[in-house]
């Protein structure tokens, strides 16, 4: 893989095309690490966090056959203003999404590097639309403008069968890739990741914590991953993010995507 550090942390939800050869499209992006460092000392108080939204799931209504279309996903996402004043989405992508196995065979390539058997890398073929933005806090008094990572979002849109397959498959792969090393720039760089269910979010949902130890510095990534119908929703924390901030936001995104898409859509 020799995805260097910047690379996975930018990755996550920076882009559709292939680029680092990441996970949901991973690709490198000319922002800052979306990741938290451990020893940041601007995070929110978690007081000020809203409280999460129940989500209801969309099996029984959705069309199992439906996929919405780029501009269809991109209204909605969640707007810049959602996340208070000076922020500005400086990074979105739309367009086809798929995911093979062999992207998935070099997206994990640290990971299985020990295995001879991959199957549980899955030998399904996921299709459909996607969009994603990244959203920044930025301050124009200064010059040059200066901001952080606030939040990164991506929807997926394929038909319901589909969806639930490829949300299970990425658990399950995470379930797999609990602890691995890999190259990096500063030597070898230690992912660790953890997931725990989130209940009323959709149809399913989970939390995913990353953890990337390279060198001297440790970074710490929370991740929510839902479905709702047909619809793959990631939520990336961003710098300084506590957990409970990323799902109250994730929450938000999933009501407004599933409201969005099924009550109001076409």
């Amino acid at each position: 893989m020799r995805r260097t550090a910047a690379c996975v942390a930018l990755g996550l939800l920076a882009g559709l095309a292939a680029g680092c050869g990441g996970r949901d499209g991973e690709a490198a992006a000319p922002v800052s690490p979306s990741a938290s460092r451990s020893t940041a000392a601007a995070s929110p108080s978690p007081t000020e966090v809203p409280p999460v939204v129940k989500v209801p799931g969309r099996d029984g209504q959705a069309p199992p056959q439906q996929v919405f279309t780029e501009r269809q996903l991109k209204r909605a996402l969640l707007s810049p203003a959602a996340f208070g004043k000076g922020t500005e989405r400086i990074e979105a992508h739309e367009g086809p999404f798929e995911d093979t196995p062999a992207q998935r065979d070099g997206t994990w390539t640290d990971c299985r590097s020990a295995d001879k058997d991959a199957s549980w890398l899955g030998t399904a073929t996921y299709r459909g639309t996607a969009v994603s933005g990244v959203m920044m806090r930025v301050d124009r008094t200064k010059r040059p403008p200066r901001g952080h990572r606030v939040a990164g979002q991506m929807l997926k849109s394929l038909t319901v069968a589909a969806a639930r397959d490829s949300h299970r498959l990425d658990l399950a792969i995470l379930g797999h890739c609990r602890s691995y090393a890999g190259d990096a720039d500063a030597g070898t760089a230690h992912w660790t990741r953890r997931t725990r269910p989130l209940a009323d979010l959709g149809d399913e949902a989970y939390l995913e914590t990353s953890r990337l130890r390279n060198g001297n510095e440790e970074f710490t990534t929370f991740i929510v991953h839902a479905r709702v119908g047909g619809v793959l929703i990631t939520f990336t924390g961003g710098e300084d993010a506590t957990e409970e901030q990323t799902v109250s936001a994730a929450s938000r995104l999933a009501e407004h995507a599933g409201r969005t898409l099924y009550d109001v859509s076409p």
